[in-house]
């Protein structure tokens, strides 16, 4: 399979473009423009490497279908617990500020 091949050439060229865009390129230094092509680069290599991986799936014979059965599902119970941590961190942090 050469899909995760493909995601690492993306990768090394974007790391190569920043590198010689940018001689000076530190954590210190890294500007929004910089991040906004980690970003789109990153981005670019999943979806290279999906494209790559779609018709090799769909000749295997595997029948891809969205589903939207969330009734019995994990992901409500992760998000609920998400959003009781985000809320009290928030909390959390008022409490620190007001004080």
């Amino acid at each position: 399979m050469w899909a995760p091949v493909i995601n690492n050439l993306l990768a090394i060229a974007l790391f190569y473009f920043l590198l010689v865009s940018r001689g000076d390129l530190s954590v210190a230094n890294i500007s929004s423009q910089d991040l906004l092509w980690l970003g789109l680069g990153t981005t670019a290599g999943y979806l290279a490497q999906a494209l790559i991986l779609f018709p090799i799936v769909i000749k295997s014979g595997v029948k891809l279908s969205l589903r939207f059965d969330w009734a019995n599902s994990q992901i409500i119970k992760s998000c609920v617990h998400g959003a009781l941590w985000l809320l009290q961190r928030k909390s959390e942090r008022v409490d620190a500020q007001g004080t």
